[in-house]
């Protein structure tokens, strides 16, 4: 067994003598590096079930940072071996995979590549998946890759998509990355206030993405026509790359769905608002979406769409209720009508 690339390119690799601990095979460590040969330099690199740690090894090889993990400690004192031959330092962790996942984070530790090579039929992937994701181990844009024998039944997983799959032989390598969380938030935006923009930002303390979502019903009166709302729309949420938005003119559950929102992000200024949000929360998980409810930025509490409209009609400053980048196309939008 040889180091296929980087820096130790070719050279040896002392092997396990237990002929159970099953290494990755050479031609499989190149391929699979081929596939992330650009984003493994400067990585941070977790090895879960790092038998000779030959994975972790390459890594290191390519420019990564690689941590190592086994149950075994004859598995443990190999891998140090191959790490003083080659002269390479790494943390070396000697737990079962769920004490590793706890103390890692613990550590606040967390990694762009988590490798899964455990002994087949022994341990089941969901639950390692799910293991990963509660423990917030993965880096944004990073990702898990799991070998298993090629007849092996991949679980489905709430948390993970299945990204990439290559076969080699009897195995295959299974790439995953984290699902995005995005939530819907729903209104006529007619026009969008700062009190919107403020609680999709709050939103996105718990979630990935947030839409806005521009719902059309052809019995209500806007002041402002589709294209404008969302002209004004796309100018306010124009600075974040994780705010988007699209336009629906059916249920708001069908919008959720469409757009791959797991939940609705919903404010309240004050109880009136809360017991009907929490109303609407019940009513919308029959179609399996969830609810978020936060309350109004405090001195945004009294704001609304109603009030932005009033004001133009009289006259009146409307500055300070909205964003500052669309203050100027509201009020010349407005100018023209």
């Amino acid at each position: 067994m040889r180091i296929v690339g980087g820096k130790h390119r070719s050279r040896p690799l002392y092997t396990p003598k237990d002929k159970n601990v099953r290494p990755t095979t050479d031609m499989m460590r190149e391929s699979i590096f081929n596939i992330i040969q650009w984003e493994i330099k400067g990585a941070k690199f977790l090895d879960v079930f790092s038998g000779s740690g030959a994975m972790g090894i390459e890594a290191i090889s390519r420019g990564a940072v690689s941590t190592f993990n086994d149950i075994s400690k004859e598995s443990i004192a190999l891998i140090k071996k191959n790490l003083d031959y080659l002269k390479e330092k790494a943390e070396v962790y000697n737990q079962d995979y769920k004490t590793l996942f706890l103390r890692l984070k613990n550590h606040n530790k967390k990694f762009d590549f988590i490798f899964l090579d455990p002994p087949y039929g022994k341990f089941d992937l969901g639950d390692i998946l799910e293991g990963i994701f509660f423990n917030d181990l993965l880096n944004d844009g990073g990702k898990v890759i799991y070998e298993c024998p090629i007849e092996e039944k991949l679980p489905e997983s709430k948390n993970f998509t299945l990204v990439d799959q290559r076969k080699y032989g009897k195995s295959k390598i299974n790439f995953y990355q984290k699902k995005e969380r995005i939530a819907l938030l729903t209104g006529s935006f007619d026009p969008v206030t700062k009190g919107h923009i403020s609680l999709a930002e709050k939103g996105l303390d718990y979630f990935d993405k947030v839409v806005f979502g521009i719902l059309i019903n052809p019995d209500k009166k806007y002041l402002f026509t589709l294209s404008e709302r969302e002209k004004i729309l796309e100018k306010a949420i124009s600075t974040n790359p994780r705010f988007s938005y699209a336009s629906h003119d059916g249920w708001a559950y069908e919008l959720a769905k469409e757009v791959g929102a797991e939940s609705f992000l919903r404010g309240y200024r004050n109880e009136k608002d809360l017991e009907y949000e929490k109303e609407m929360q019940e009513y919308n998980l029959q179609f399996g979406i969830h609810t978020l409810i936060l309350p109004a930025q405090e001195n945004l509490a009294d704001l609304s769409s109603t009030n932005v409209r009033k004001k133009l009609e009289e006259g009146e400053d409307i500055s300070q209720l909205l964003p500052e980048n669309t203050v100027d196309l509201v009020k010349d939008i407005y100018s023209r009508k």
